[in-house]
Parts: structure tokens; sequence; C-alpha cells
């Protein structure tokens, strides 16, 4: 998720002078300031449209700001009338004046965990983790030493035909099978998903 930050004069931030929607306002034409071309220039209905303001309230916050000498306003003809260009904006921060960073959400940073946990880079080596999401999320509450040896087991199984499919579902079979075999503790999480979709008193794996 890509968010683009506006640096601003911490002076702007408490000017009393101008009141939330001129604020708003001066902001935007700061964000939309091309380097280049010197200036600002949407026009007034684009305004009031991407901030949520009428267009006669932009029109007197554009005419306070020029007051204020925030802004310069030079008229431009075009085909369909004249629109302004704001040029002159007094607190422009320097040459870059916007930073563009990728953040990422809590939900996009738990599943690049997950993806880079070890047993799910070594289970991808086999089968596609990619099939189930929740299953891939178990992976990473067992044991490296027992998703290990699942997965000798499992693809030792594929070998004999015992199972007929590489699938993630059958090699979580053979993990948790793992945990039966030497009678080990096994993670709450994975246990109550593993007996609400999968036959907890089957021990050994239907040939499938």
């Amino acid at each position: 998720m890509k968010i683009q930050f506006l640096k601003l004069d911490m002076s702007l931030i408490t000017d009393k002078n101008i009141n939330a929607n001129e604020f708003r306002i001066y902001t935007y034409l700061l964000s939309l300031y091309n380097e280049n071309k010197k200036c600002a220039y949407p026009s007034l209905e684009t305004i009031s449209e991407n901030l949520n303001i009428s267009l006669s309230t932009v029109k007197r916050a554009i005419k306070h700001l020029s007051e204020l000498r925030y802004i310069s306003i030079e008229k431009k003809k075009a085909q369909i009338g004249n629109h302004n260009i704001y040029t002159k904006l007094k607190h422009l921060i320097g040459a870059k004046k916007t930073e563009i960073i990728d953040i990422k959400t809590v939900e996009e940073i738990k599943e690049n965990n997950v993806d880079n946990h070890q047993n799910v880079r070594l289970a991808r080596k086999y089968i596609d983790v990619n099939s189930s999401k929740a299953i891939k999320e178990m992976l990473t509450l067992m044991s490296n030493k027992n998703v290990r040896e699942g997965i000798k087991n499992f693809n030792n199984k594929l070998a004999k035909g015992t199972w007929r499919k590489a699938t993630i579902s059958n090699l979580f079979r053979e993990i948790v099978q793992v945990y039966y075999t030497f009678g080990e503790k096994i993670n709450y999480k994975v246990f109550n998903y593993y007996r609400k979709y999968f036959d907890i008193y089957a021990i050994q794996p239907e040939i499938r």
C-alpha cells in the first residue's frame, strides 16, 4: 500500500489566520505543486470534488488565501473559459516536498511473516503452500523437527503411491501424524483446526 506524505511548515499547522477548510485547500495545493512548472493548477471543481467542499466555499477560501499572500493567482485562458494557476505558495518546503513510502497493513505484515517462516519455506519446496492460507499459518505453529519428519514421510508415501496427490492438506496430515507417533503435545490452534476439518481418529491416511 503506497502512502504519500507531505512535509508541512510547523507554523502552518498552528496558523490561526485560516480555518479548517482553508487549511485543507491550501495543503491540497501544496501537494499538487509541480516543481518543473512552479505552480499548481487544479480547477475549482476538482478541488471541490476531491475535498468534498462546496464550490462556493472553495472560491471564498482561495480568495482569502490570496489576500493573505499564501498564494498568487494567475488567470489562464482555456477553450472553455479561464482557469486559475496557483504560484508562489508561501509554505512550500524544499524541492522534494513529498515522499512516497510503502506502508504495509497489519494483515500484509502477518502474511509476509508467514510466507518467510522456515517451515513454510521448507514445505514450499515440495507442495503449493498457497493453496491453503489456513494450513500455511498452521505450519508456523509446528516444530521444525516434526515438519521435516512429516515431509520425509510424505515424500516416501508419494513414491509408494499411498498419497496420489502432493497437496498441502496431505502434507499437513503427515506432519500431524508425526506428533501422534512421537506422542508429542501439539499446539492447541493446530489441534482445533485439525479436529474441525480432518478426521482426528484417522491415525493412518486414506489412499487418495
